[in-house]
């Protein structure tokens, strides 16, 4: 199954001036413990069907925090730091940085739709990544009869 894990308790800080789109800066830390198996109407909103039940969301998060997944005990954040923005097509901002998972440091470039009007800001985009990339394996169980996609999907979308 499909599963939404929305991250909580983050903390983040973004520099942005649309007249140099080149100066941005985008920096986020997140507690693995914030991380949210299905929370609310979370499947809803990536459109996915059923619902998961608390106590198969308490197996996934234990599972998710595990030492061969995201290995809560010695890597217990998760973070992000840009390291560019540019001008991409279609009105999007392309910013490169290094995002660190499980220890392991990779880079990766997200096409963002970004918006600053007045006394408000909006960030959207979202990428792909493997497991590989951060040096997992796909979780796995019951011989291969329950695992992960090697893909997994990230959206972003925040506001301030």
């Amino acid at each position: 199954d499909d599963h939404v894990v929305v991250a909580g308790d983050w903390t983040g800080s973004v520099t942005w001036d649309p007249a140099n789109v080149s100066a941005c800066d985008v920096r986020f830390d997140l507690p693995v413990s914030g991380l949210v198996v299905d929370p609310g109407s979370a499947r809803d909103w990536e459109g996915l069907e059923g619902t998961t039940s608390a106590d198969d969301k308490e197996s996934i998060r234990e599972n998710m925090r595990s030492d061969d997944q995201l290995d809560m005990q010695d890597h217990p954040r998760i973070t992000y730091r840009s390291t560019r923005c540019v001008a991409g097509s279609g009105g999007k901002t392309n910013v490169t940085g290094t995002m660190t998972i499980h220890g392991v440091s990779h880079e990766l470039t997200v096409p963002m739709t970004i918006r600053a009007e007045g006394g408000s800001f909006n960030a959207s985009g979202e990428f792909t990544a493997t497991h590989a990339d951060f040096g997992m394996d796909p979780y796995s169980k019951a011989f291969g009869a329950v695992k992960n996609d090697e893909q997994l999907k990230f959206v972003i979308d925040v506001s301030g």
